[in-house]
This record gives structure tokens, sequence and C-alpha cells, in this order.
């Protein structure tokens, strides 16, 4: 069965890269999280960068835990810590 612990591990692997490939091949600009910051504190996108960063950390994060409890109602099983840090790497190839 999948636990919280594994669904974080998987999350923050999948974070990190996504986050690594956004960066790279970004526009030089601030993430589309900065967006929303702004939106919430207002002001400019730029001037909430590192904010935008850490918003998209956690949300993917989140995303993490709220697949792994989405695991059992959909009837699949990842048994490991090692199965869901797979399936990060593999979520994050897929979506650069």
């Amino acid at each position: 069965m999948a636990t919280v612990r594994a669904g974080l591990a998987g999350g923050v692997i999948a974070t990190i890269g996504m986050t690594m490939s956004m960066l790279v091949m970004g526009d030089g600009g601030p993430p589309p999280t900065a967006q929303v910051v702004s939106t919430f504190a207002g002001g400019d996108p730029d001037d909430y960068a590192m904010p935008g960063i850490v918003l998209h950390i956690l949300y993917c994060i989140g995303a993490g835990v709220v697949f792994v409890v989405g695991v059992p109602l959909l009837g699949l099983e990842f048994g490991s810590i090692g199965s869901s840090v797979a399936l990060g790497l593999v979520y994050t190839e897929s979506s650069s």
C-alpha cells in the first residue's frame, strides 16, 4: 500500500525535476506561480519570483500526497518509496 511518505518522496523528486526543467527552459521571467502570489499580494509578478518558486514546490509536493491518497481509490498499488520516486522521475520526463 502506498504511504504518505512515499507520496512525499515522489512529489519531491517530480518537483525538483520539473523545477529544474522550468528554470532551464523558461524565458528568464518569473515562474507562473509568481502571478498567483502577485494577485494576492499586489504588485508585479517579477517582484515575487522566489515566493512563486516556494509556492510551486509546496503545491507539487501536495500533489504527491493527493496522488498517494488517490492511488488506492483507483485500485492501484505502489508498495515502496522506490517505486514512487521512479514514478516521479517518469512524470518529470514526460512533462518536460
